[in-house]
This record gives C-alpha cells, sequence and structure tokens, in this order.
C-alpha cells in the first residue's frame, strides 16, 4: 500500500492520463460523463455520425427522452463522487459495490 501511497503524493498521476484516478482527484471538477453528478449529464454531448446524423445527445442515448438518475444514486452516500454511473447502462450491486471501494482507494491513498 506505501507504493500506491506514493504515487498520489509524488503526483506522479498528473504525468500518466490515468481514467477515472485524474479526473476523481482533480480540484477542478470532474470531467469524465459517467462521473458526473448531474441528471442532464447525457445532454453534455453531442454525437456526429456524419453530415445529416447528428444526435443532441451523448451516443448511448437512442430516443428523444432522456433517461432518469435512479432515486437510490440521490440518497447514496458518495454520488457526487459517482454520479450513477451511464445513466442508459442496467446496474446490478456489483456497479454500487466497485465505486464504493474505489472511492474508499482514493479516500486511503490521498490521505
Amino acid at each position: 500500500m506505501n507504493y500506491r501511497r506514493s504515487i498520489f503524493q509524488k503526483g506522479w498521476y498528473k504525468q500518466i492520463n490515468i481514467q477515472p484516478i485524474n479526473s476523481l482527484f482533480s480540484r477542478k471538477g470532474n470531467k469524465i460523463c459517467t462521473y458526473l453528478a448531474d441528471e442532464h449529464k447525457c445532454s453534455y454531448f453531442n454525437t456526429y455520425y456524419g453530415k445529416n446524423d447528428v444526435s443532441l445527445y451523448c451516443d448511448h442515448i437512442v430516443t428523444d427522452k432522456l433517461p432518469e438518475v435512479p432515486d437510490e444514486c440521490y440518497q447514496c452516500d458518495i454520488y457526487s463522487k459517482c454520479g450513477g454511473g451511464c445513466l442508459v447502462e442496467k446496474k446490478d450491486a456489483t456497479f454500487c459495490e466497485a465505486r464504493h471501494k474505489l472511492v474508499e482507494f482514493i479516500k486511503e491513498v490521498s490521505s
């Protein structure tokens, strides 16, 4: 664990683009859509497939109806860091467990 902690204390992660670590450690705010804690995050991206084929949403959205953030995400203690992931993808308990472990890891190595 000391090796992992030294990577973050020395700032080595800033020299190599390791996602989602860089965005989650950034003081400027998260830049990865799947980690944005925002119910409108899918509408912040346009997708261009060709000259006449444009979507006003992320390329995961195939209809004009934006997905909603599940209520359990809003009530979760790490929602501000997790963002509920991609709102189109189906998730099970392993998704939430993994996100909690990631947040705990980041807290551990950055303290």
